[in-house]
Formats: structure tokens, sequence, C-alpha cells
């Protein structure tokens, strides 16, 4: 079960061109990259190694992709060939790190960090890397730690798909969360689009039994992801995150990549969700 889901906008991407020269020329892998189609663009990345086209800068556009639509322990092998092959992209080696550091390769991935940090062009990711590095020393010690915290299996809830961003609803003592279980696949990681789901369990204490149910159809829409939803302490109060659908009629509505919106409970029902203004 994946924890994190992150939304990304398709129209910040184009600045991860590095390590294409201007002669190469784009092709369908690059198109479908430029899109966010993430999951159709890594077989076609992996066809031209095959081919013997573009190792490196394929390598390093199938590890982006997994980093990107949010697994990139996958791209941990991918990362490593781009370097090894010479990818002409400066902040390969930081991404490599993060790679590394996702798989529990912390003493690697510091070594990583360390040299970005020293000769490293982005002072942004320079910066971070340095913490990076200093973070990773003192994983050892963290990891001897002893907790009284338990984790239990919620058989009940998990399914193959991403099952993630869990809340209690104060009133009905339900657990909702966000899972790419059902629905239309998104192109960004091969999954469904997310939506809200809700479970009650038969055992409130254990958090065993129960049925899983999804959320209202107002909470739910068709090519969008619905994610991260919280209540106020009452129970009448919820929001929640939603994507747009990528068209341009909805970012002439005002929408942005990823909104909030805010529903209330009255009567008997909920309201229907509106975006949530600053």
């Amino acid at each position: 079960m994946r924890k994190f889901l992150t939304l990304w906008l398709a129209a910040g991407v184009p600045v991860l061109l590095g390590g294409c020269s201007a002669s190469e020329q784009a092709t369908k892998a690059d198109k479908r990259f430029t899109q966010g189609e993430y999951e159709t663009a890594i077989p076609l990345y992996k066809a031209d190694i095959k081919r013997g086209k573009r190792v490196a800068y394929s390598n390093y556009r199938i590890a982006e992709s997994y980093r990107l639509s949010n697994r990139i322990e996958q791209g941990e092998e991918f990362y490593k060939a781009a370097v090894n092959g010479g990818v002409k992209s400066a902040d390969a080696r930081f991404y490599y790190g993060l790679a590394l550091k996702a798989n529990g390769k912390y003493e690697e991935a510091a070594e990583y960090f360390t040299a970005y940090a020293e000769t490293g062009g982005n002072q942004a990711l320079a910066a971070r890397a340095e913490l990076e590095a200093k973070n990773l020393k003192q994983v050892p010690a963290l990891l001897a730690l002893k907790t009284n915290n338990e984790v239990q299996i919620l058989d009940s809830v998990n399914s193959p798909s991403a099952d993630f961003s869990a809340t209690m609803l104060p009133t009905t003592r339900e657990l909702v969360f966000a899972s790419g279980r059902d629905g239309k696949k998104y192109l960004g990681n091969g999954e469904g689009f997310n939506d809200l789901y809700a479970i009650k369990f038969a055992d409130d204490q254990k958090l065993t039994g129960g049925t899983v149910r999804k959320l209202e159809d107002k909470f739910n829409s068709p090519g969008m992801h619905e994610a991260s939803a919280t209540y106020s302490p009452d129970g009448k109060m919820m929001i929640f995150a939603r994507s747009n659908d990528g068209t341009k009629k909805e970012a002439k509505k005002g929408f942005q990549s990823v909104d909030l919106f805010v529903s209330y409970y009255r009567g008997a029902e909920w309201t229907e969700p509106e975006l949530l203004r600053g």
C-alpha cells in the first residue's frame, strides 16, 4: 500500500527536458512525458533503449516518470543507468540520491547528496542535498530507538491500489480515505483516478470488519482526483482536495491543478461542494 499520492501539473514538466540535445528530435515518448502521461511514456522510453536510441536520456526520463508519479523507489535502477551513461542533466545525481534513500540505501544516498551539495548548480537543491546528507547520518540512531506504537494492517481497507490520507468522520465514526481502486485509469501512474471512500468498522476498537463504501457522487467526479478529506470537530463541515480534469475549460473557470473544496452538512445531507476561495 502506498501512503501518499502527489498530483502534478503537466504544465510544469518542460523544465525537466534536460538530457536531450537540440539536435535530437522529440519522440512519442517525449510527448507523453510532457503531457504528464508517465505510465504510457515509460514503455515507449524502454523501447527506445532497446533500439539503442538516446539510452542515457531515456533511462533518465523513465526514472523521472516514476518520480513525478510518486514512485521514485522504482526509478533507482534507471537513475543509475542514466548517471553511469553520462546523462546531460546536472540534477540527475540529486534525484538518484532520493531514489536510493527511498529504498533504504542511506549511506550511498548520503554520498550522492554530499557530492551534489558541493558541486550542484541548483542552489535550492544543493541546500536541500546538504540537509538530506546531514539527516541521513542520524538514521542508524533513529532506527535503534524503541517505540510503543504498533503498526496494524487494515485488511478491511487495503487494496492493490494506493489507499491513503485517512481521517475519521466524527459524527458516524467512519474512516474516510482516498483510493485509486476503481474507475477510469489515470495515465500519470496507471492506477484509477483517486476517489473518496468510507468504512465503518464492525469492531470500532480493533478496527476490523465492515464494508468499504464510495462517498456520494458529489464528492467523486469522473476523470478527476479527490483526496485528503478533513472534517470540523462537529463533523458538519468537510474540506477536501480535487484536481481539475486537465482541460483549458477548467482553467478558465479558475480551477488550478488541485483546489480545495468545502461542503456543509445541513438538514440531512451534504451541500454541493464549492471551490474554497482565499
